[in-house]
């Protein structure tokens, strides 16, 4: 009787171990579905990326920014400068076209100073 017992526990704890590798695969395990928090939290960097996505910039309209920024105030060519170096060339042709919404708004800031 008491062989038995150890028997019939021994199964159970067989198969429950194995329930437990089971639910613990990577097959099974799921992420936890994110609380009403977590949904709303919008990370900022995507928040720029989408709108960068949106934005279409032209060189033509920065170049017209740049003229018009430096025609103001002459002073502002060597920060138009330091904003181009900062993005990826000395001229505006050589920045990487998925940064020129970046250099927009940098130009903005700079515009509105």
């Amino acid at each position: 009787m008491l062989e038995n017992q150890i028997k019939d526990l021994t199964e159970a704890i067989n198969s429950l171990t194995a329930a437990v590798l089971a639910i613990n695969s990577p097959a099974v395990r799921r992420k936890a579905a994110p609380t009403e928090e977590e949904k709303k939290e919008v990370p900022l960097k995507a928040v720029l990326a989408e709108e960068e996505k949106k934005e279409v910039v032209t060189l033509d309209q920065l170049q017209d920014m740049c003229l018009t920024i430096s025609r103001k105030d002459p002073t502002m060519r060597e920060k138009i400068g330091e904003i181009l170096a900062k993005h990826g060339g000395e001229l505006l042709k050589n920045i990487d076209k998925t940064k020129l919404p970046s250099v927009k708004r940098a130009l903005e800031e700079l515009g509105a100073l």
